[in-house]
């Protein structure tokens, strides 16, 4: 007791992080090839099992915040804040991202990544990325050669993650209204193929 007292206060640091973490909402991250406890779960499911486990881990001081792809645009819902002070709003609307936020179905990845690192950057220079895909792209997909616009992204100047969701066998994507409705399955006729030497999945 004594030496609590008349001993001089302890100052320790440690190490905090500050995240934009992005769900990727479109129709594919509505397919049911993974598990929760044993139940099967959607890809979404699953990413925001992830987030919530490490929104749970972070320490003190950490900040986080949300975001959702759908198109090639990255559409933020919450900036990054102190993740114990607002534990329980962070939870709360982590459990609001589902698919009902998508504005549109297409989905490109490589332009949906350089949108993901400009909502970072733009928030500030000690924000990192998460970004939760399962890196389906919407048909037609581009020529091998083409590369998704990344004049302004400097390598390095943007850490993170990019995580893939989704399991390894092919799986059919549903089709799901704005209701969240599951209404069928995408099939090759209902999208825009584009065929022809070094078209992705051409022999």
């Amino acid at each position: 007791l004594a030496a609590a007292v008349w001993l001089p206060p302890l100052t320790l640091q440690r190490a905090t992080f500050q995240y934009l973490v992005t769900f990727d909402v479109t129709q594919s991250m509505e397919v049911e090839d993974q598990q929760l406890a044993g139940v099967p779960a959607t890809r979404l499911a699953f990413a925001r099992a992830a987030a919530r486990e490490a929104l749970r881990r972070l320490p003190c001081g950490s900040r986080i915040g949300w975001a959702v792809f759908a198109d090639y645009r990255v559409m933020p819902l919450m900036l990054p804040v102190e993740v114990c002070a607002h534990y329980d709003a962070l939870l709360a609307s982590l459990e609001q991202v589902d698919g009902r936020m998508r504005w549109a179905n297409a989905s490109n990845i490589g332009k949906g990544t350089t949108w993901v690192l400009r909502a970072a950057r733009a928030i500030g220079p000690d924000t990192r990325v998460v970004f939760f895909t399962d890196g389906q792209e919407a048909p037609p997909l581009r020529h091998r050669e083409v590369q998704p616009p990344m004049q302004d992204i400097t390598p390095g100047e943007t850490g993170g993650w990019l995580i893939g969701v989704g399991g390894d066998v092919p799986a059919r994507i549903p089709r799901v209204d704005r209701d969240g409705r599951r209404l069928g399955w995408w099939a090759a006729d209902d999208v825009v193929q584009r065929f022809g030497p070094d078209t992705p999945g051409s022999a």
